[in-house]
C-alpha cells in the first residue's frame, strides 16, 4: 500500500520541480532601453510554455514591487498596478496582446500612462502572461523586474528616441519647432532631414536625405536605422552621426528660399 502512494507523491514532486525550473518566456522591448515617457512595444515568445498555441494572451503588470517608497523620499518609487489589472478572472481586452505569428505576441504601452506615475517615479516593471480568465499562465511565478530608465523628460528643440542607441536601432529624430530660439528654425517650413554618419572623425558613406513628417502642430519627426541607411561592412562600427533639418522660408523680398537649421551631433552608445 505504501508503494501505491509513493508513485503519486514522486510524480507531484517532479511536476513541482519542473514548474520551478521552467524559464520565464523570452521577452524583448523596443526600444531595449526606455524611460517612463517612451512608447514601448513588448514582444514575447511563448513557445515551450503552457500558453504555447493559446488563442489569446493577456498582460497583467505592475511597477516598483517591493521598492522603498518612504514618505521622507516623497514616495519616490511607489508600487502601482497597471491600469488594465482590473479583473483577474475577466480581464479587459485593453490588455490583450496581438499575435505576430506562431507563439509570438506583441503589446504596446507607455509606462507613465500604464501605471499612472511620473517618469521619475518609475524604476522597474514586472509581468504575467495569462489567459483572459486567469486559468492559464505562461509561467508559474511573477517575472523578474525589467528596468525602466528613471529619467524625467525635459522638452528640447531636438529629441532622439530611443535614449540609448547604437547603429542597429530604429532611431527617430523629433524637432520641436516651437521650442527653437534659432530664427531660421522657428520660421522655416521643414521638409527634409540630412544625416551624416561618422567613423571617428571621418565621414562614412554619403549624406542621407530623408523626408520629415508632421506629427502635430510644430512637431516634426524622421525615422531611420543607421545599419540600413548606410551599407556598413562587417566589422565596421559607426561612432556618431549628425542631423540637420532642412526646409523652405522667405527672403526679404518674399521669395521662397531653401534653408537649414543647426546641425546636431549624436555619439552612439557602446552597447554590449
Amino acid at each position: 500500500m505504501r508503494k501505491i502512494f509513493l508513485i503519486p507523491i514522486l510524480l507531484l514532486g517532479f511536476l513541482f520541480t519542473k514548474a520551478q525550473t521552467q524559464p520565464f518566456p523570452t521577452v524583448a522591448f523596443n526600444p531595449a532601453t526606455f524611460t517612463g515617457k517612451d512608447n514601448v512595444i513588448l514582444t514575447v515568445d511563448l513557445s515551450g510554455t503552457p500558453m504555447a498555441g493559446a488563442p489569446a494572451v493577456y498582460v497583467w503588470t505592475w511597477a516598483n514591487k517591493n521598492l522603498p517608497a518612504f514618505p521622507v523620499d516623497n514616495n519616490k518609487y511607489p508600487g502601482k498596478d497597471g491600469i488594465y489589472n482590473d479583473n483577474w478572472g475577466s480581464q479587459t481586452d485593453n490588455a490583450k496582446m496581438t499575435n505576430i505569428g506562431g507563439n509570438k505576441w506583441q503589446w504596446a504601452f507607455k509606462p507613465v500612462d500604464l501605471y499612472g506615475l511620473t517618469a521619475g517615479q518609475l524604476k522597474q516593471l514586472q509581468l504575467i502572461f495569462k489567459s483572459k480568465d486567469g486559468s492559464l499562465k505562461a509561467y508559474p511565478n511573477d517575472s523578474d523586474p525589467f528596468a525602466i530608465a528613471p529619467i524625467e523628460y525635459v522638452p528640447n528643440t531636438y529629441r532622439l528616441f530611443p535614449y540609448v542607441m547604437d547603429q542597429n536601432d530604429a532611431i527617430t529624430v523629433y524637432f520641436y519647432q516651437n521650442l527653437s530660439t534659432d530664427l531660421t528654425e522657428s520660421r522655416m517650413t521643414p521638409t527634409t532631414i540630412t544625416l551624416k554618419a561618422y567613423n571617428g572623425a571621418t565621414q562614412f558613406g554619403s549624406n542621407v536625405i530623408l523626408p520629415i513628417k508632421t506629427v502635430e502642430n510644430q512637431l516634426f519627426s524622421a525615422a531611420f536605422i543607421p545599419a540600413k541607411a548606410w551599407t556598413i561592412p562587417a566589422g565596421t562600427t559607426l561612432t556618431s552621426f549628425t542631423y540637420t533639418v532642412n526646409g523652405t522660408s522667405f527672403d526679404t523680398n518674399g521669395n521662397v528660399i531653401n534653408v537649414s537649421g543647426t546641425t546636431k551631433t549624436r555619439v552612439f552608445d557602446i552597447l554590449k
